[in-house]
């Protein structure tokens, strides 16, 4: 598996080069002679193609109505096209930024045009922080901006899907959890050693919105497995968006405050029309989607156990250990044994083994394999307890024993080979989404726009899925010459039956596709479940005859091993009744020319109600389990900006002065039942015990003063100050207010260089920089301890954390350079930048003398570095009336490095919920990037040891190694742990090409990585039970492990020892899940 990982990422390495050529091809394109596309016998029509400046390159030529023939003018402005055959004809001269031309041919051969700009302004505009619209030649920082349409064609569960690969610098993290699920965005690596720090800022039409991650439980807590509930900024509809303007640093976004010192997202919904009239939309698209990404399975070796270390007889036949296989296979005659029944290993015999018994039509060896038994069939047969499910001795009308438990009658003959126990449990999912908006225009003022969106989604695991409603409504009047008046509200609704389960504990389905006896088919597990008799078997265990639970599938004897996957998917639920609320009102006041008066209140409130049950028999519940939780959550955002902006001359000047109020509450009410009263009615009214209950309440304000200045000279020379002020309640008094300034300028080369001013090809070339010094304070009750509620009743404790009344806000200073061009119109536009950025004054939790009663304290401390690049190139390749092709590549790469920690703490772990068994760790240390992978590897020799080859009697350097013990085994050091990489990629990127057809639009997005290392307990656990590919080798000739092995006297020697069984190679040395040598890759 490695070496096939390793392959993809150089077919990623090798598709990198290829965008890249393609790229470069392009631009060759447009700057090369003029060809006809069509050639052929008669008339040629040239010509030459001006504008009030001189030659066009780049012009479309085509002739109107006949798609094969078209060419674009060369360096000189010139081109040729055939007209041959064509009646009437008649040329189109279309180019970006200019005003379409039409000219007949009739019997002329040469056409000379001269093209008018077009009245648009081939100046865009971005929406920056607070909402403030800009000339994107005037910043002095990075801006990305993404449309609306982008967005919205790549049809997902969570929108920020469509987002992925567009914008240089920018990550997203989905573990693929359930539908819409959680996806975590950051802007130019991490900043924080805290996890939930380095999120950028998500603001819709000027107000923040909560983009909390909305998970439950922990990484491996059977009792309270995590569910992924999504998260916030995944409830607004696509079709809504009109545009995403993604500001990178804390230079674009400071004055958002210290939420926004990662970054920000600025997002803008769309409006009501601009023309009067009244329109209708609508919209339908269905997704079907289905898991694509497999372990490696093997498919060559049937069940059996790796128990064994020596040949072994059985029926008067001698087996290898590799050849003695154990679950559901077994020989007539034989009698119930347990490590031959329940292998979930294999390890056993090749498929098509001929065993003695007869072969199938197709020649296949057929051997005994055992079958969940039909309980009806047998009820309705048996004579001595009519309607009875005790199981013993099943006897048909005459007498005769059908069935006893230590009989074989019901194991069948059947073929030996491969069963589908894994990919098979998954389905075909499909979304379905309908949109229908309608916008309007009185032409006096007042515009509005509504829109509704239903969604329905059925998932690839079964029964899982949700439904989904939005709902939003948009105002815009201008009251009189002075006021005018905004409004926007959104409401969304989520409801699910079901969501799934994830993390490596009993509840979650794929814990238990990884473990499923892989001689049994998935849908014998269906059948298991749909047919009752799992619940008939449960039962009977409860009746106190453990002999019917003995035939399930998934049971040793007197409890279930694992769970039939169905059972979990059907009856362990988790249900979630989402509604949300968010929309702001806005009032502007043009209170003189150059005077404006921005006043506006936001709200973003939501109402999530979940449950989770465990039903009866479910392991470690027997009387079952439930859960309610209800939160409630509420952020409101009232501010004011007051904006002055005057020309003078050549000179112009911008003030912005604003300020605003942040008020925040958080609740969450958790009740849970740990065992029921009455089997399977989940009601915290039915718990046999008082239910545990917790309740959490989180308040937090902020009030800010802001300022912007900005000066412009000529339209070539900008440059912005801003400064904002911030007063936390998070903080304590005398650290709770804390300022933060920032500057930002750029230089449009095209106007300041005389010689670059009169060219036609070249639209901007601009060269920016930029400075920030941006805070960031911690959450709330962090200045204080306080006692918390005890297991115990009327007990409270201290929690093992201690507060500091002297936290100060953490501390971001950045620095940017790039530059910027836009050429031939904007048909070419490429970006590049560079930045470096210091997080200090990190709140981290390290630990404290245990005499204080906590085992760690809050503390200020700690750097961290990121320095990085990014690149973007955009084309036009073809822009005609009804037909255009763009083209997007973006590549990024950030360097990241934890500078230093606190005074005598030598380490930071990040990973501290999941370890795998404290097996893997991420660590950061100082001198170090911030997250890489530890774990145990191999015993090595040390540096400078060697062995002497008996054949050559030359020394051999055999420094690092595997040391391998005397039955050829490689011995696992798990004493010392070492470095496996980092977990975050070398570099990463995304390329994007749209083709539009008048109103059909067809786009293409692709995201790539290079590097990023992962452990993967998956593949310890299918691979240490000799189910993937890569334990193919040496199972039946065994293998000879490359390395040394250690001599009486300390020396060494080449290993030359055959292992004894390749089983107990893979599964207890090489992928065990300790050894995370083995088991990390490079994603």
């Amino acid at each position: 598996m490695k070496r096939d990982l390793l392959l993809v990422s150089n077919s990623v390495r090798k598709l990198a080069m290829t965008v890249v050529s393609l790229s470069l091809l392009v631009c060759c394109a447009l700057f090369s002679p003029a060809q006809a596309y069509a050639q052929g016998k008669g008339s040629t029509v040239t010509g030459k193609v001006t504008d009030a400046r001189g030659p066009m390159i780049g012009v479309t030529v085509s002739v109107k109505g006949v798609a094969t023939r078209a060419a674009l003018t060369d360096l000189d402005g010139n081109y040729s096209i055939d007209v041959a055959g064509i009646a009437n004809p008649v040329l189109e001269f279309s180019y970006v930024g200019y005003q379409s031309l039409e000219e007949p041919v009739g019997a002329r051969t040469s056409i000379n045009v001269v093209m008018k700009e077009s009245t648009q302004k081939i100046d865009e505009v971005v929406v920056t922080a607070l909402g403030i619209t800009r000339a994107e030649k005037s910043l002095g920082y990075a801006v990305s901006k993404v449309s609306g349409d982008d967005i919205a064609s790549t049809v997902s569960g969570n929108w920020l899907d469509g987002m992925n690969g567009k914008v240089a610098g920018m990550s997203f993290e989905s573990a693929a959890t359930g539908p819409a699920g959680s996806v975590r965005v950051t802007l130019r690596g991490e900043s924080s050693l805290s996890h939930d720090n380095n999120e950028a800022l998500f603001v819709v039409d000027g107000v923040p919105l909560g983009n909390e991650k909305t998970a439950s439980g922990g990484a491996n807590d059977s009792d309270d497995a995590p569910i992924d509930y999504g998260n916030g900024v995944g409830d607004i509809n696509p079709d809504d968006i009109a545009s995403v303007s993604v500001l990178k640093g804390p230079a674009a976004t400071a004055l958002y405050g210290s939420r926004a010192q990662n970054g920000a997202v600025i997002i803008t919904t769309k409006s009501g029309s601009k023309q009067k009239g009244i329109g209708v939309s609508y919209s339908f698209s269905m997704v079907a989607e289905q898991a694509s990404y497999w372990p490696e399975l093997q498919e060559d070796y049937g069940a059996g156990s790796a128990a064994l270390t020596t040949y072994a007889s059985l029926n008067g036949k001698q087996y290898s250990p590799q050849e003695y296989f154990s679950f559901w296979s077994v020989y007539e005659g034989s009698t119930k044994v347990a490590d031959r029944l329940w292998s979930r290993n294999m390890w056993g015999p090749k498929y098509g083994t001929d065993f003695g018994y007869g072969t199938d039509e197709r020649g296949v060896g057929l051997t005994y394999m055992y079958h969940s038994l039909d309980f009806d069939k047998l009820r309705n047969e048996r004579t001595d307890k009519p309607g009875s499910i005790i199981i013993d001795t099943y006897k048909d009308a005459s007498g005769a024993t059908i069935y006893e438990p230590a009989s074989t009658k019901f194991y069948n003959l059947v073929p030996f080979e491969a069963q589908d126990y894994y990919k098979g449990f998954y389905e075909t999912g499909f979304t379905f989404k309908n949109n229908i908006s309608i916008s309007g225009n009185n032409g006096k003022g007042t515009s509005v726009r509504a829109s509704f969106q239903d969604t329905r989604n059925k998932w690839i695991v079964p029964n899982m899925g949700y439904n989904q409603e939005t709902a939003s409504f948009s105002v815009s009047s201008k009251i009189n010459k002075v006021v005018t008046v905004k409004a926007k509200v959104n409401y969304y609704r989520k409801k699910s039956d079901n969501l799934p389960t994830t993390g490596y504990n009993n509840a979650s389905p794929v814990y238990q596709l990884m473990w499923n006896y892989p001689s049994v088919d998935i849908s014998s597990f269906y059948d298991e479940y749909i047919s009752g008799r799992i619940f008939e078997a449960l039962d009977s265990r409860t009746g106190g005859d453990s002999a019917y639970l003995n035939n399930l599938i998934n049971c040793n004897g007197t409890s279930l091993n694992v769970n039939n996957p169905y059972w979990l998917a059907y009856d362990y639920l988790n249900t979630q009744i989402r509604d949300r609320v968010y929309g702001n009102m806005q009032v502007n006041f043009a209170l003189t020319k150059d005077l404006d008066l921005m006043v506006r209140s936001g709200i973003d409130m939501f109402i999530d109600n979940r449950t989770s049950r465990k039903p009866q028999y479910a392991t470690s519940y027997a009387q079952g389990w439930y859960r309610v939780q209800n939160i409630f959550r509420y952020e409101v955002n009232t501010d004011f900006l007051l904006s002055y902006k005057k020309q003078f001359n050549r000179f112009h000047l911008g003030v912005n002065f604003g300020g605003n109020n942040m008020i925040y509450n958080h609740r969450n009410e958790t009740l849970t039942a740990e065992k029921l009263s009455t089997p399977n009615v989940f009601q915290i009214a039915n718990s046999v015990d008082r239910p545990k209950v917790s309740y959490t309440l989180t308040e937090k304000m902020i009030n800010s003063l802001y300022g912007m200045l900005s000066l412009n000279y000529n339209d070539t020379y900008f440059l912005d100050f801003t400064a904002r002020n911030d007063w936390s309640s998070a903080l304590a008094k005398g650290n709770n207010s804390y300022f933060y300034p920032s500057v930002s300028a750029a230089v449009l080369l095209d106007q300041a260089i005389p010689g670059l001013r009169d060219t036609n090809w070249l639209d901007m070339l601009k060269i920016r920089g930029s400075w920030a010094n941006v805070g960031n304070d911690t959450g709330a009750y962090k200045i204080t301890d306080y006692y918390t509620n005890s297991s115990f009743s009327s007990s409270y404790v201290l929690p093992g954390t201690l507060n500091n009344p002297l936290l100060k806000p953490e501390n971001t200073e950045s620095w940017e350079i790039g530059i910027e061009t836009h050429m031939l119109k904007k048909r070419i536009s490429l970006d590049i930048a560079y930045y470096d950025s210091n997080t200090t004054n990190q709140i981290l939790s390290v630990p404290t003398d245990q005499i204080t009663g906590a085992l760690y304290k809050l503390i200020n401390a700690g750097k961290v570095n990121n320095h990085g690049v990014e690149f973007s190139i955009g084309a036009k390749l073809i822009q005609k009336r009804n037909f255009s092709w763009d083209f997007n590549f973006n590549w990024s790469r950030n360097w990241n490095m934890l500078v230093e920690l606190a005074p005598g703490v030598e380490l930071y772990q990040l990973n501290t919920s999941f370890t795998a068994s404290n097996n893997v760790f991420i660590y950061a240390y100082p001198g170090k990037e911030l997250g890489r992978v530890y774990g145990y590897g191999f015993q090595r020799a040390p540096q400078g040891a060697y062995y002497v080859d008996p054949e050559s009697g030359q020394t051999v350097d055999c420094s690092g190694q595997i040391i391998v013990d005397n039955n050829g085994y490689p011995q696992i050091d798990s004493q010392n742990l070492i470095d496996l990489g980092s977990i975050y990629p070398d570099w990463k990127g995304g390329f994007s090409t749209t083709f539009r057809y008048k109103n059909l639009r067809l786009g293409m997005n692709f995201t790539y990585q290079y590097g990023g290392n992962c452990y993967s307990l998956t593949h310890a656990i299918l691979a240490s039970s000799g189910k993937t590919k890569d334990t193919l080798y040496g199972r039946y000739d065994g293998l000879v492990q490359e390395g040394v092995n250690i001599l009486a006297d300390g020396t060494y020697t080449k290993n030359t020892t055959i292992t004894q069984s390749a089983a107990l190679y893979y599964q207890d040395y090489y992928y065990n899940r300790k050894n995370a040598e083995t088991n990390t890759y490079d994603t």
